[in-house]
């Protein structure tokens, strides 16, 4: 297989986010729309794999999903982007079977994966992490 020096860093610009945290990254691309624009996502991702020294990392958290942006030289160096409407507004169901429910909810939502490319597509604090690793790279090159 061919290695187009293009993608090289593909995985490295972004850490993907863990299994137990992907389906509410997607919720989070969606932002209530149902559409996950892949082409913006990409191109995104593609322009980030261009910091070297800053990585960003979607966790998912009891007080809301987080976007964390820190330095591969310096992993103590991080910055904290809160995503905003991720917080739980509905209370957390009780009893196995209202659980289950849930989880099988949220697990199997599906949503469109559409291409436009638009970068208003994409939300403010992806955006905002993208910013802050770009600032990062800045800095750690400087030095």
């Amino acid at each position: 297989m061919q290695v187009q020096s293009d993608n090289v860093n593909f995985g490295m610009a972004m850490y993907s986010p863990s299994r137990k945290a992907m389906p509410y990254f997607k919720k989070y691309l969606a932002q209530g729309t149902g559409n996950i624009d892949t082409k913006a996502l990409g191109d995104f991702i593609i322009k980030q794999s261009k910091n070297d020294n800053a990585d960003i990392k979607f966790l998912h958290t009891a007080n809301g999903d987080i976007f964390e942006v820190f330095s591969n030289k310096n992993p103590m160096k991080k910055v904290t982007i809160p995503c905003k409407n991720t917080k739980p507004t509905e209370p957390e169901p009780k009893g196995f079977i209202a659980k289950a429910r849930a989880w099988y909810k949220n697990m199997t939502t599906s949503y469109k994966y559409d291409p436009q490319g638009s970068w208003d597509n994409l939300p403010p604090e992806l955006k905002q992490a993208g910013e802050a690793a770009d600032k990062m790279e800045k800095e750690i090159t400087k030095q």
